[in-house]
């Protein structure tokens, strides 16, 4: 498990604001749907697991850890408000419920939840990790990042829209010219955009401090 110290520096990390990226009108007429669920306190052992890419749909009480795990290239849908009827088709597709809400993850047919007890999103993060088994997975992700391989299996952080959820599509330097800071145009070689709100991302320091966050954490030992 990470150290106090660990946690604390990723806390840090996740509690930063990320720069925004400008990339014209950004609308959310276009965004998945987002909605409200939580988590419960089951083992890897209890879970029964999608076949292929593990899938997660979070509510209200972990906004800050979904987010984080769309950052580390889980697809991961975020609930709102509470709809009972969305919630079970999602969970009937494979996808593990996270949420700090007992009263939900005792429900019954609440099959695949996790229960968070940890009140900030680092300890979240490092605790879905650790139950489901993904820590060395992430951690070989990330050490690829930072050894700036191309990662080309799943999980790939990086690689979705923090908020809509969707992939990101790499597209050419001369579609975002008039969308981003010239600096930032003339300094950086590739750009990707979110095929439905449309923000565009690149590379900045804070995917070094991402990067550097995460590999605190240790989960691989």
């Amino acid at each position: 498990m990470p150290s106090k110290t660990q946690m604390r520096i990723l806390s840090a990390v996740l509690y930063l604001r990320l720069p925004e990226r400008r990339s014209g009108s950004i609308g959310s007429s276009g965004c998945q749907r987002e909605h409200h669920s939580q988590m419960r306190g089951k083992g890897r052992e209890d879970l029964r697991f999608p076949a292929g890419e593990m899938r997660f749909v979070a509510d209200i009480t972990v906004g800050k850890t979904a987010k984080w795990l769309r950052i580390l290239g889980f697809d991961t849908l975020f609930m709102r408000s509470l709809d009972m009827e969305f919630l079970a088709a999602r969970l009937a597709e494979g996808r593990i419920l996270v949420t700090r809400d007992s009263r939900l993850a005792n429900r019954p047919g609440m099959s695949n939840t996790i229960l968070l007890e940890a009140n900030d999103p680092a300890g979240q993060v490092a605790d879905i990790f650790v139950r489901l088994g993904l820590a060395k997975t992430v951690m070989e992700a990330v050490g690829r990042m930072e050894s700036k391989e191309e990662v080309t299996r799943w999980p790939k952080p990086l690689s979705r829209c923090i908020r809509c959820n969707a992939p990101l599509k790499e597209v050419p330097r001369s579609d975002v010219v008039l969308e981003v800071p010239d600096f930032t145009w003339a300094t950086q070689p590739r750009f990707h955009r979110c095929p439905l709100c449309r923000r565009v991302y690149w590379p900045g320091t804070h995917r070094e401090r991402i990067l550097s966050a995460i590999d605190a954490l240790n989960l691989g030992n």
